[in-house]
């Protein structure tokens, strides 16, 4: 916190596999070899766009054996907890995330067989081929409950029997797909906006 006010803009400069957030603000998939000039160019000219931040906790179901467990040892919970509670973007949990931590794990573990966006796109698409076939996240709703603002979501992720939940800030998720569709196909909801603090 460096106590600037207003806090300065930041500049988005896509070098990543999705780039989802330089998608939404109009950045483009991806830098395309672009001379530095003509980036710092684009960036002078650049619209300032606002962007909400979201605080997200978790807490073992109380009927849960590590509610119990942290209850009778009154330590931390015995579970991992999330190294950060903002996320800016998105936030999920089952299948597409546990493919998203192996992207992770294994970039972390090899990084020099994730020098290019087509190898980690590929990469992406094996492991969720595999996580499909396997449906370890079949039961995902079982396990969770979900409340937000107050209203408990639960009985309907049971309902949907869900394999993933997504908690959707910007427009575009995983590399460019538009999971609200576009405002013309807006099934009665409002069109998605990453500035108007709702998700």
């Amino acid at each position: 916190n460096l106590g600037i006010e207003p806090g300065p803009p930041v500049a988005i400069l896509p070098l990543g596999t999705g780039n989802d957030l330089a998608r939404t603000l109009g950045w483009g998939s991806g830098y395309a070899d672009e001379s530095l000039t003509k980036v710092l160019c684009c960036v002078e000219e650049g619209r300032i766009a606002q962007l909400d931040r979201w605080n997200i906790s978790f807490a073992a179901h109380p009927s849960s054996a590590a509610s119990q467990a942290s209850e009778d040892e009154e330590q931390s919970p015995p579970y991992d907890q999330p190294p950060l509670n903002v996320f800016n973007n998105y936030f999920s949990l089952g299948a597409d995330a546990a493919v998203a931590l192996e992207f992770h794990e294994s970039r972390e573990a090899n990084p020099e067989r994730f020098n290019s966006r087509l190898r980690n796109m590929m990469f992406y698409a094996g492991e969720g081929s595999r996580s499909v076939i396997t449906r370890q996240w079949r039961d995902l709703s079982q396990f969770v409950g979900l409340e937000c603002d107050g209203t408990d979501y639960t009985d309907r992720i049971r309902e949907l029997r869900a394999t993933s939940i997504l908690f959707l800030n910007i427009a575009k998720y995983s590399a460019g797909a538009t999971p609200w569709g576009s405002p013309a196909c807006s099934q009665g909801f409002e069109p998605q906006r990453h500035d108007d603090g709702s998700v």
